[in-house]
């Protein structure tokens, strides 16, 4: 995700603001963002003004938070754009385009209140000098002398940012952590299991009949349901790690655990994490520290979150004081539920099988549950040395670096 500064607070290797002029009621009121109060019809349109050096290619966008229309005229008026001007070109850079959007705004001084598109301005508009300046009109209507456009009265709060990360304006550019949404394994439901369950119990007939006797696809399925969280709770290799992040909101500390920003639909797992912590888009990373002393909340309560605890949702501390903060998190997804036919095994299928094989033909009293057990026991070993990958441990397969002679000094 591109990554977006407040013009207030840009660092200095991304672009430094040299001035920035405000009036016609134009005012700063921090984390980036303007208010405007406007009452006359035909002046007073807001006037910002931001001179800047950028260092990156980047982006100047204009995100409207509130907006409240104002129309003192004796005619029914219709929005038409806010504009921003840069000073390379001259080219005026609108946040609405023909035919306009249908803002009527009634006569007779009437507050309307709508969301304006964001405004941009991507690097490929600027020229080449060093020195760069916006000029900013934040809301224009058809109604001037003439048919003209003429600044809006009314007022809104506008948050002024520079984006950068190789954004040309046509969208976010993000860095991937996770290969695709699910592994490689094969795709067994929990109808496929149940019918291979009752062929090596004895009862294919059934199967091919599509008949198996009362009760027993329940049974098979809680055989199936067993051996399944059994074997995604006792071994790590049944389950697989993912990255999942959140988009952190200033000045809030609870996040959902199935709110993550992800495409994937896979859900992380509480009980399975092996990394906590926060990154600024995709370049500057810091872990957190778990658990949050009830000692903390007495201290400031917004800032660059340190700490970190998972009851029914996440928790951190402080709240973020901006949004360019995103929670990352590696861990484990959970499993899929077992519930009607169509659902997906979570862990390895073959190791599923084979261990809710041998605890059925126990139940059955059969003799060869024990030859089922001991192989479900050797094909969990041999994923389990398999997930080890290029570490080993083989005894002498090390060589010791040659002794080094001792120096004997005299006294």
């Amino acid at each position: 995700m591109a990554i977006k500064y407040n013009f207030d607070s840009v660092p200095a290797d991304v672009a430094v603001v040299t001035d920035v002029v405000l009036g016609g009621g134009v005012s700063e009121s921090g984390n980036g963002t303007l208010t405007f109060t406007s009452s006359s019809p035909v002046s007073g349109d807001g006037l910002f003004i931001m001179n800047f050096q950028n260092v990156v290619d980047l982006v100047v966008i204009v995100d409207f938070i509130q907006f409240n229309a104002q129309n003192p005229t004796g005619d029914d008026l219709e929005y038409y754009e806010a504009m921003l001007e840069d000073n390379e070109t001259f080219a005026k850079h609108y946040n609405e385009a023909a035919p306009y959007p249908s803002n009527v705004i009634p006569a007779g001084g009437e507050v309307v209140q709508f969301s304006p598109n964001p405004l941009r301005i991507p690097f490929s508009a600027w020229g080449g000098g060093a020195d760069k300046y916006v000029d900013f009109w934040p809301s224009r209507y058809e109604g001037g002398p003439g048919g003209s456009t003429i600044p809006m009265p009314g007022s809104y709060t506008a948050k002024i940012q520079f984006e950068v990360e190789g954004d040309d304006g046509g969208g976010d550019v993000s860095t991937g952590y996770n290969c695709e949404c699910d592994d490689a394994q094969p795709t067994v439901t929990l109808k496929q299991m149940r019918e291979r369950l009752a062929r090596r119990l004895g009862f294919s007939v059934q199967v091919s009949m599509g008949a198996l006797p009362p009760g027993m696809p329940e049974l098979l399925d809680d055989f199936t349901r067993s051996a399944h969280e059994l074997l995604y709770h006792r071994y790590s290799v049944m389950r697989l790690r993912r990255m999942f992040t959140w988009d952190m909101v200033p000045g809030v500390r609870f996040y959902d655990l199935e709110g993550n920003s992800d495409d994937c639909p896979r859900k992380l797992d509480p009980g399975k994490l092996e990394w906590v912590g926060i990154s600024q888009g995709d370049s500057s990373w810091r872990p957190l520290v778990c658990g949050i002393n009830p000692v903390l909340y007495g201290s400031h309560s917004m800032g660059i979150p340190s700490h970190y605890e998972v009851r029914q949702c996440i928790e951190v501390w402080p709240a973020p004081t901006d949004e360019s903060w995103q929670l990352r998190i590696k861990g484990d997804f959970g499993m899929s539920p077992l519930d009607i036919d169509d659902d997906v095994l979570t862990v390895d299928p073959e190791a599923v099988f084979l261990q809710a094989l041998a605890n059925a033909k126990a139940h059955y009293g059969m003799a060869d549950a024990a030859n089922y057990a001991s192989q479900a026991t050797a094909y969990i070993r041999s994923l389990i040395a398999a997930s080890h990958q290029t570490r080993r441990y083989v005894p002498g397969s090390c060589t010791p670096a040659p002794a080094v002679r001792p120096l004997l000094k005299e006294n």
